[in-house]
């Protein structure tokens, strides 16, 4: 049965240290660079990070407009919170955000009260007053990592958004670093969606960009880099039978992979092996060009003996060609990964090939 963390195991918030050092004197540097690989696009992904940060700009004018309409006795109006809970609600949308090309116009307050009547009988929310997050439960569908959202929306310099992605960061760091004597600790789970582990987190995000001297925004854009790039590494093993002493390692690792400029014999290297492969590339489609002109026997089955140096491959692995027929006057090449058509003309599927490992 899983152990879980409490408030003692956690301890008093501290700043963090991306490196192996407390005090390495790099945290601003660390920082910046971290937060400057947040909401890149990935794979086929057309979100970029000018989006999110759109998205995130138009989210604070919202905020500023919502505190505009605040009366005497601290009451918003219901329209505004309504714009500014769906923005909320659209940043945090996990089948992805919807991303309009609209900016709001509108200079953002810095000087906003600390606290708020909602609308309707969800009550009043304090800034500084875990009780009074409470209330936020009251609107269906608002869980912690949402309402940390709209949170960090009406007070960015207090807090910040916690989510499954960022808030193992801070405790691998920072627990992770001596819990490798504690077997208990080590083996703890995260409590999940509590209020107590996210005013942990937000004063952790606060004490480090204050020791960074930036906004709490760009730490928590660190912290989520760092924990996606470590989960990665990690898998889902880890989330099961893994230990924080091995998440502060991968972390770490994570860290100085990030962070350290490479040097002349890396760039070197990597310059070598890409022109290796582009040179493999053009031999393999020599290779095909040649078959498909001669009409070779080996044309369905033979595989170019250039593509064999590229990795040490074991077991089988099926690679699919076809030879179109005659269209328009030429006979055309094509590779698949699976079976079909290819054009107009029924495709050939070759069989299952042995691939041996490179002996170097």
């Amino acid at each position: 049965m899983p152990v879980y963390m409490s408030k003692d195991d956690l301890g008093k918030s501290a700043a963090l240290s991306f490196r192996r050092t407390v005090n390495s004197g790099q945290l601003a540097s660390d920082v910046q660079h971290l937060a400057d690989d947040w909401a890149k696009p990935a794979g086929r992904s057309q979100i970029g990070r000018e989006d999110w940060l759109r998205t995130w700009r138009n989210m604070t004018v919202l905020a500023s407009r919502l505190f505009d309409t605040v009366d005497t006795q601290g009451r918003s109006d219901a329209e505004s919170f309504h714009h500014l809970l769906m923005a909320v609600g659209n940043f945090k949308r996990q089948a992805g955000d919807i991303h309009p090309p609209v900016d709001f116009a509108g200079p953002v307050s810095k000087q906003r009260p600390k606290s708020l009547v909602m609308p309707g009988d969800l009550g009043r929310l304090e800034c500084d007053e875990v009780a009074a997050w409470q209330w936020l439960k009251r609107i269906p569908g608002l869980g912690i990592p949402t309402a940390s959202c709209l949170l960090a929306a009406l007070w960015p310099d207090s807090h910040v958004i916690m989510d499954v992605r960022d808030r193992r960061a801070p405790i691998g760091l920072q627990v992770g670093r001596h819990s490798h004597n504690d077997q208990r600790l080590d083996a703890a789970w995260v409590p999940g969606d509590e209020w107590w582990l996210y005013d942990w987190f937000r004063h952790t995000v606060r004490l480090t960009a204050r020791d960074a001297n930036c906004e709490p925004v760009l730490v928590e854009r660190a912290l989520y880099v760092l924990g996606v790039r470590t989960a990665k590494e990690l898998s889902k093993k880890w989330e099961r039978n893994g230990t924080w002493s091995e998440y502060y390692r991968a972390a770490i690792g994570q860290v100085d992979g990030l962070l350290k400029p490479p040097d002349a014999s890396d760039r070197l290297a990597q310059s070598a092996v890409s022109e290796s492969v582009y040179r493999l590339r053009c031999s393999a489609a020599r290779t095909a060009s040649t078959h498909a002109r001669t009409g070779s026997a080996h044309t369905r089955t033979a595989i170019p003996t250039a593509m064999r140096c590229l990795a040490p491959l074991r077991g089988r692995v099926r690679v699919s060609r076809w030879l179109c027929g005659r269209g328009r006057g030429r006979r055309r090449w094509c590779r698949r990964t699976s079976g079909g058509w290819c054009g107009r003309w029924r495709a050939r599927p070759c069989r299952t090939r042995r691939w041996p490992p490179v002996s170097r």
